[in-house]
């Protein structure tokens, strides 16, 4: 990847993002770090916070519109966001049988 990509981070205040954009900002990559801070936090991404190449995004991915319309052709996009999360969807501890249908 060259410096002149641009790599967006959804989630990026989270525990998998940060380390996502940690890791591309040490390797030279300009980050746009993208979190609605729900879950995410501030003190996750203070270190890179202050690099010249990461910039942070305070917005919600699904509500609001206009955080990616400066991405280009040559953007990269990782999603790292906690959406099923931010709609409280909650999954089963155990798998439940769903009876099969015969036909007639």
């Amino acid at each position: 990847m060259s410096k002149t990509d641009t790599v967006y981070v959804t989630g990026a205040a989270g525990m998998i993002g940060s380390n996502i954009a940690r890791a591309l900002v040490d390797s030279g990559a300009s980050v746009v770090g993208i979190d609605n801070l729900w879950r995410g936090t501030r003190a996750n991404i203070a270190e890179i916070s202050m690099r010249p190449n990461f910039t942070f995004r305070h917005a919600d991915i699904i509500s609001d519109h206009d955080w990616y319309l400066d991405m280009s052709e040559d953007s990269v996009l990782i999603h790292a966001a906690d959406i099923v999360a931010r709609h409280r969807v909650r999954f089963c501890q155990r798998m439940e049988r769903v009876p099969e249908e015969r036909p007639d």
